[in-house]
């Protein structure tokens, strides 16, 4: 059986925090976050990454416009959320509406997808269906409107009334209802 003391020592238990810093990072902001968390015995320190310029960065609701760095950390020494923020914001001089600190497990944690394809970075509109068609003109307008029909008739929709009918763009032979004077 184990002695007290060897269980102890065995049972280790570290404590998660995750920072986000909203805005552009002052020069060498990394270490000097690194150095200030030497005091809780940090396990480890990472930057997650950043999130891109969001009109309304998630939780923070202040900012308009702005970049989010986030940083996980695990230490030995348990640390306050509220505490940290404050200490953070008089250490760096920024306000507290710039700073978070939040378990990483959290619920209200936003999933990152990093890896999505911009279909804007498409510089050779590979998903193009209309490949030397034209995209304009009466050729191009009765074929969306047959289309339409197509779907109209291929709806299970109870308010649409009568099957409809294609009509060819003849020449128009009305007069202007502008009237002509000289």
């Amino acid at each position: 059986m184990k002695t007290f003391k060897e269980f102890l020592a065995e049972s280790t238990k570290t404590y998660q925090a995750r920072v986000k810093i909203a805005g552009d990072l002052p020069q060498g902001f990394e270490s000097k976050l690194k150095d200030m968390f030497k005091k809780y015995e940090t396990v480890s320190f990472k930057k997650v990454g950043s999130t891109p310029v969001q009109e309304h960065p998630h939780e923070f609701p202040r900012l308009k416009n702005q970049e989010v760095s986030i940083f996980d950390i695990e230490a030995n020494y348990p640390m306050s959320f509220q505490m940290l923020e404050q200490s953070l914001a008089d250490a760096f001089g920024l306000s507290q509406d710039y700073i978070k600190v939040k378990h990483p497990a959290d619920p209200t944690e936003e999933t990152v997808e990093p890896n999505h394809d911009s279909k804007l970075a498409d510089t050779e509109y590979k998903d193009d269906t209309a490949i030397n068609k034209p995209l304009y003109g009466d050729a191009y307008n009765m074929s969306l409107m047959k289309e339409l029909m197509n779907a109209r008739k291929d709806s299970d929709r109870s308010d649409v009334q009568g099957k409809g009918k294609t009509v060819d763009m003849g020449k128009e032979d009305t007069a202007s209802p502008v009237p002509n004077k000289k």
